[in-house]
């Protein structure tokens, strides 16, 4: 699944091609694993197209302060700090969830 990273507020815009496939799935899980556990966590670190990294600034009652990098081939970096509501591991999973059951039916394992 080829797609594109877009990013744009008042200080930074960009445009970042980039793929997904069947094997960037399981590393994806292991992600939101980690970083639900409290450790910061990279999505496809050194691999052939951006990684995403997340790092756990601080959390709160209901809010989560959260760091995401993506960085491209070419040493790129670029870094947002977010607050994110706490349940937003559980709504990456539940999207997550609906990838995988998509991505099933377009591209069988038999």
């Amino acid at each position: 699944m080829t797609g594109q990273l877009l990013v744009h507020n008042d200080f930074v815009a960009g445009v970042l091609d980039t793929h997904v496939d069947p094997r960037d799935l399981a590393s994806w899980a292991h992600v939101l694993d980690e970083v639900a556990a409290g450790h910061d966590s990279v999505w496809r670190e050194a691999a052939r197209v951006a990684e995403i990294g997340i790092r756990l600034n601080w959390r709160e009652d209901d809010h989560d302060g959260i760091t995401v990098t993506i960085t491209d081939q070419q040493s790129t970096r670029l870094a947002l700090s977010l607050e994110v509501d706490r349940g937003w591991i559980d709504e990456q999973r539940a999207l997550f969830k609906r990838l995988r059951t998509v991505w099933a039916h377009l591209i069988p394992t038999d």
